[in-house]
């Protein structure tokens, strides 16, 4: 079997998996946990890496799943979005725009390293 065939088919069966914790989380937390440590095994076995969107569902340390309406949070602290969980207490936390604030280390003409930010107007007060 091909790996990106694998890969599709663990992908798949994470995404069925943690829609079904989804389901179970409020009247069976501990089946709805044990959805969430299956799903990530299967990701971690099988070196699929859980998109981000799939992440902020559930909480990493004690994989109790994240209800928008009973005890999910989220707060932005400056460039990072922070999901405390409300079973353990662990914060989660993920960049708000991953890509955008990337800052490129470039070569100036003496020879030494500068770090500038890849937008222009992002570094300028």
């Amino acid at each position: 079997m091909a790996t990106d065939s694998i890969q599709s088919i663990s992908l798949d069966r994470i995404r069925a998996l943690l829609d079904l914790a989804e389901k179970t989380a409020e009247q069976n937390p501990y089946r709805s946990k044990q959805y969430v440590s299956l799903a990530r095994k299967i990701g971690s076995r099988n070196k699929v890496s859980i998109p981000m969107e799939w992440k902020k569902r559930f909480c990493r340390r004690c994989n109790s799943v994240r209800m928008v309406e009973k005890n999910a949070k989220s707060r932005a602290e400056g460039v990072l979005e922070a999901f405390p969980c409300s079973s353990c207490g662990h914060v989660q936390r993920f960049p708000l725009q991953p890509k955008t604030r990337k800052e490129v280390v470039k070569r100036s003409q003496n020879g030494f390293g500068q770090v500038k930010p890849a937008n222009p107007e992002f570094g300028q007060h």
